[in-house]
């Protein structure tokens, strides 16, 4: 089975692992910061606003913190779950891929001046065993409630619970009506083909 990765920090070639993971301080971070309150999401946004997280990686601060609030979730319910910060995301379809990388990948330049590109590759050679099915859209939802809130200064305890909930969803392996499965893996991953990149607009 064909698998596609969207990156802007590898090449054909690279093989993927923890040790090899982009973003190492940033990923560490995410995953030991604390988001046990919205009072504490609310920190650890207002601290990654101040550090200008998105321009040095490509992600905005909202989906860091995210990325947090779900490990922070597997962590505690679903500990034997691929960690999305440490683990390696693929797609089975192309276009989904494309998708992915249109809306969320955007061309950044890292701390050493170095333009980053986002990619999209082949990964030919891995098994389905090795990974796991999660429903994108859920963590997608959770980022729209996240976003809107912080954005609009009315994130509270409500909205916190609500992504707290669609975390568990997600790590339950809830499927929604027209999901669109994410598959994510902790195994090493041996990247092939570049077989699309973002153009400046």
């Amino acid at each position: 089975m064909i698998f596609y990765h969207v990156s802007s920090f590898i090449n054909e070639g690279d093989i993927l692992k923890k040790t090899t993971k982009p973003l190492q301080e940033w990923c560490k971070e995410t995953e030991q910061c604390d988001v046990s309150t919205s009072h504490k999401v609310q920190e650890y946004y207002q601290y990654l606003i101040n550090q200008n997280v998105e321009e040095k990686t490509g992600k905005d601060a909202i989906k860091w913190c995210c990325e947090a609030i779900f490990d922070c979730v597997r962590r505690v319910n679903f500990p034997t779950m691929p960690s999305r910060i440490w683990g390696v995301y693929l797609l089975n379809n192309f276009e989904e891929a494309r998708c992915f990388l249109d809306e969320y990948r955007h061309i950044s330049i890292s701390p050493e001046g170095e333009k980053l590109i986002p990619k999209i590759f082949e990964i030919t050679d891995f098994s389905e065993k090795d990974v796991f099915c999660f429903d994108m859209n859920i963590f997608t939802l959770a980022d729209y409630k996240l976003r809107s809130s912080l954005l609009s200064n009315c994130f509270d305890d409500i909205v916190y619970n609500d992504v707290i909930t669609l975390a568990k969803q997600y790590w339950s392996g809830k499927l929604c009506i027209n999901f669109t499965c994410e598959y994510l893996t902790n195994k090493d991953v041996y990247i092939g083909k570049k077989i699309y990149e973002k153009k400046e607009n």
